[in-house]
């Protein structure tokens, strides 16, 4: 409803203002609840940095509740990030990678492709309801590090299981530990290239 989307929070209490934020909708496009990103400091006011050398953030889920607003995650399974795609598009290939932020940059450049991605990282995996995928044709990309690559394997493992055809992007030689699509500054027809 327009009321309860009005009334919905745009800060956190302990984590202020988010610079980011991505609504995870239902294949009819209706929203179901929001991630929002937060910049992590340090005790000196200076951005902290994680352990792959990247500014660090926190995710927070926003969800409306029969209590209003919570900042808590959805029941599991949990839905997909990209379900309103999906059913707009349903022979188009599907790029699957990891994060909010890369499935936004992987739409913007494969227009006719439908991008997605889960919640909560390689650790949310397995609580993530992957149905609506069977039968697709699927490219996995991964982050360049070992959780990265043990989630998509274990993916790759069941979609097989539900007849999807399971190709692999091999990602570059040379990259830094933790790289993914959205930091290799590639426009469309690179990535495009990149995916065959």
């Amino acid at each position: 409803p327009v009321e309860t989307a009005k009334s919905k929070p745009e800060s956190n209490r302990d984590s202020g203002v988010p610079y980011d934020q991505h609504c995870y909708r239902d294949a009819a496009g209706l929203p179901l609840f929001y991630i929002y990103r937060f910049r992590e400091f340090n005790s000196d006011g200076s951005q902290a940095i994680d352990t792959k050398g990247k500014p660090k953030k926190e995710d927070k889920p926003l969800i409306f509740t029969d209590k209003g607003w919570r900042w808590q995650a959805p029941q599991s399974p949990r839905p997909l990030y990209g379900l309103d795609d999906l059913a707009l598009k349903p022979t188009a290939t599907v790029v699957i990678v990891e994060g909010e932020k890369c499935r936004r940059w992987a739409q913007e450049r494969l227009p006719r492709a439908v991008a997605v991605s889960w919640m909560g990282g390689t650790g949310g995996i397995n609580k993530t309801d992957f149905s609506p995928l069977a039968g697709r044709k699927v490219i996995l990309c991964h982050d360049a590090d070992w959780n990265g690559w043990k989630a998509m394997e274990w993916l790759g493992d069941q979609l097989g299981k539900m007849g999807c055809s399971v190709l692999w992007a091999v990602n570059p030689d040379g990259v830094d530990k933790g790289w993914d699509v959205a930091d290799s500054g590639w426009d469309g027809k690179e990535f495009f290239a990149w995916l065959k």
